[in-house]
């Protein structure tokens, strides 16, 4: 029996369909740049040092390599991956160390096959775009299959709310609460992190739920165990879905959908069984790939976490008083504070309303559970509150379950409204402070995002859109846009907003040949499918992931042994040993570039800059665009006075690291040896920008102020150096000249 009425006509109407996707579209022209240029604007000054970072060396790259490896290498060996943050990590098997899960290279892969084929055809024109899946066509397929999905969940939550509360609270709902969430960040910014997938499948599993719960038939249990494990095998902290489908199945015992004859009995049991061993099912692969390359078949970070994080509850009521209170109400990420909304919708489950009381206890234990599992973490620095990102779907539930009794009342719909349009607002100055103003780590940081913003308009208003906006950054006099930019202005909002729409009309059409989709999506035929395609992976996984061979085991321990050796010498500057270590180092390993890197410090260590250079050469042509590697390289170049060859090199350091204070300073040392005072100065303004507590940045634009007799200024940057407990030979001369008379130095 199902608990959900069949549906009938369109998820929503196609003037609504539309407007979504033009507000979606809107918000990618306002909000992308801030992911694609520049990683972090400098507050208040806008030079035109923009990025377009097409790899990052976190999660992102993490989730991705997986797809890389196995489409240009045949193999999980993430060994080949420049980009990836653990490249240098071994573990016992030989393989380098991975925590993160395999779900989203496999629904990300036919947009990856469409970004390889634009990779090919750039080629083929004559574009020096390479086909090695670190190019712009990837990035921008990537991202575009992220918007996809993300659209896909919200289309699939309005036509799970429709048919609750109806049309216009579902459509509001679902798109406010979206607008209104660190979702909204993981949309247009972080796009190849895992969120947007995620809440896709959330919302597949909620759909198949509500629809299948309380039927006596395996295949519908089995189909809901089948997007439960997909799910998973994008974050497994998901599991907590499963707490939602198990406390439904008691509650609807216990309200009589059950019985005692034991044939009754036999068949929950089954039920569930089949539940859980399609689930596992869909686990499977990630089972054998952590298997083949941690050596045991749960996550690295899982161990790690309940070995050196996690708190102990039931010694520390304090403690958990302290992270409860924190979870909902921190000035920083709280539940309260930094998303309302979501904490709206929480409050929607505890009231009665159009959703049922079995779905809103099911809910609600199955955010209880997420929020027990989150107690055993530290506080993510990443923007939001994103372990509850997947839970936005039941919070969007609760919401819709909230407004449906607040639209009830003239005076409270439209309280609703503005609140809504409230919360939509400060989530948009709150990514923008996070990538402009405040440091990553504020430990108020929504209330002082929230707050500062109205400062920020006051006094500098056309920030907030200039370091957003795509047409601003068009029209900006010292941007330097070249082809690549050109893929990114032009390409990917276009294509962004071609999948909308085919997402709109995918939709409509479903509904509209709904006897050809209901064929296909039998629940036999999906678990057949999924099974299947389960066993394709599987054995993927498994010929991608032979064994490592006992020496090449040993060869990659020892190099890991040998870095770790060259760092404690380095520390202890000892550079004659660290160089023997990395050099060791590198004879084992001569296609990695950590090594090279490394000898590149000692002999800049030593003055030695002429042989610094070569091993940042050798560096580069493994890594060509490492930002630390092309910031130390233009740094060693400008020290040999080849200034013309430094400042590009320096210039791209900073596009691929905008807030790295030290490569400004060496721009700025560039620019005084051209003679040209005033960009040295800006390039200066710029390094103790980007970090205010950058020392040498102060006394160099102390000095740089001395040389040009502005002397009240540099008097109040040598006072910022020496604040910061800066003494040197630099410090002592400016000290002297600034107590001398006035004159020309």
């Amino acid at each position: 029996m199902h608990s959900m009425p069949q549906d009938s006509g369109t998820v929503v109407s196609p003037k609504k369909l539309f407007l979504i996707g033009g507000i979606f579209y809107l918000l990618f022209l306002l909000l992308t740049p801030l992911g694609l240029f520049n990683d972090w604007i400098p507050p208040l000054t806008h030079s035109g040092y923009y990025s377009v970072k097409t790899v990052d060396g976190g999660d992102d790259t993490a989730y991705y390599s997986y797809l890389r490896s196995l489409f240009f290498d045949g193999d999980l060996d993430f060994i080949d991956e420049r980009y990836y943050a653990h490249v240098n990590r071994f573990n016992s098997t030989g393989y380098v160390f991975s925590n993160w899960q395999l779900g989203q290279a496999v629904l990300y892969l036919p947009f990856f096959i469409v970004g390889h084929f634009f990779a090919l055809l750039y080629s083929a024109l004559g574009y020096p775009i390479k086909a090695d899946g670190y190019s712009s066509p990837y990035f921008v397929a990537t991202a575009v299959a992220s918007a996809t999905y993300l659209f896909a969940g919200l289309m699939i939550m309005c036509r799970v709310l429709k048919k609750i509360v109806g049309e216009r609270i579902a459509v509001i709902a679902s798109v406010s609460l979206w607008m209104a969430s660190p979702l909204l960040y993981y949309t247009f910014i972080r796009q190849r992190m895992a969120h947007t997938t995620e809440f896709f499948l959330a919302a597949l599993f909620v759909m198949a739920w509500l629809h299948y719960r309380g039927s006596n038939k395996k295949n519908h249990h089995a189909v809901m165990g089948a997007c439960l494990g997909l799910l998973c095998l994008v974050r497994l902290i998901n599991a907590n879905y499963g707490v939602l489908y198990i406390v439904d199945v008691i509650f609807l015992w216990f309200a009589g959908k059950g019985s005692t004859n034991s044939s009754k009995v036999t068949g929950t049991l089954l039920n569930t069984l089949c539940f859980i061993a399609m689930f596992l099912v869909f686990l499977l692969p990630q089972f054998v790939a952590w298997n083949q390359l941690n050596g045991f078949i749960i996550s690295p970070y899982l161990v790690e976490t309940f070995h050196s994080q996690a708190i102990e509850t039931s010694t520390s009521s304090t403690m958990l008083g302290s992270k409860l209170q924190d979870l909902f109400f921190s000035a920083k990420w709280g539940l309260a504070v930094a998303t309302p909304l979501w904490f709206a919708g929480f409050i929607g489950l505890l009231v009665s309303g159009p959703v049922s009381k079995s779905i809103r206890v099911a809910s609600l234990a199955s955010l209880i559970s997420l929020i027990i599992i989150m107690l055993s973490f530290v506080e993510s620095d990443a923007y939001g509150n994103r372990y509850f990102i997947a839970a936005a779907v039941l919070f969007t539930i609760g919401l819709a379950n909230l407004m449906d009794r607040c639209f009830r009342n003239k005076v409270m719909r439209y309280a609703t409204m503005i609140f809504i349009v409230a919360c939509v607002i400060s989530q948009y100055l709150m990514i923008v402070q996070y990538k402009v103003v405040l440091p990553y780590n504020h430990s108020h940081f929504s209330i002082e995002a929230i707050s500062g913003a109205f400062q920020v308009f006051f006094n500098h208003p056309l920030l907030l859109l200039r370091s957003t906006n795509f047409f601003r950054l068009m029209g900006f006099e010292h941007a330097e846009w070249d082809y690549v930019d050109g893929i990114y202005l032009l390409m990917l909002p276009l294509a962004q907003f071609a999948c909308v729409i085919g997402v709109l009309y995918l939709f409509r059409s479903s509904m509209q040949n709904a006897s050809v989709l209901k064929k296909i999506l039998q629940p036999k035929n999906v678990v057949v499918m999924g099974v299947l395609v389960n066993l394709v992976l599987v054995g993927v996984v498994g010929i991608a992931a032979p064994d490592k061979s006992a020496q090449e085991i040993e060869k990659r321990a020892t190099y890991k042994q040998l870095l770790s050796t060259g760092d404690s010498f380095l520390a202890k500057g000892n550079f004659e040993s660290a160089q023997v270590s990395f050099n060791k180092a590198s004879d084992l390993m001569p296609d990695l570039w950590t090594p090279y890197f490394k000898n590149g410090i000692v002999f800049g260590s030593q003055s030695k800059f002429k042989q610094a250079e070569q091993e940042y050469r050798k560096g580069l042509e493994i890594y060509p665009d490492h930002p630390s590697l092309l910031a130390n390289y233009g740094a060693t170049l400008a020290v040999l006075g080849k200034i013309n060859e430094a400042e590009p090199v320096l210039r791209a350091a900073i596009r691929q690291l905008p807030n790295n204070p030290s490569t400004y300073n060496s721009l700025a040392q560039v620019y005084l040896r051209q003679k040209m005072p005033e960009k040295a100065r800006d390039m200066l303004l710029l390094a103790v920008t980007v970090n205010p507590n950058f020392a040498t940045g102060y006394a160099n634009l102390a000095m740089l102020y001395a040389m040009m007799n502005q002397r009240k200024q540099a008097e109040f940057y040598l006072g910022k150096a020496l604040q910061l407990g800066l003494r040197n030979s630099v410090t002592e001369n400016l000290h002297k000249i600034l107590q001398s008379p006035l004159k020309k130095h």
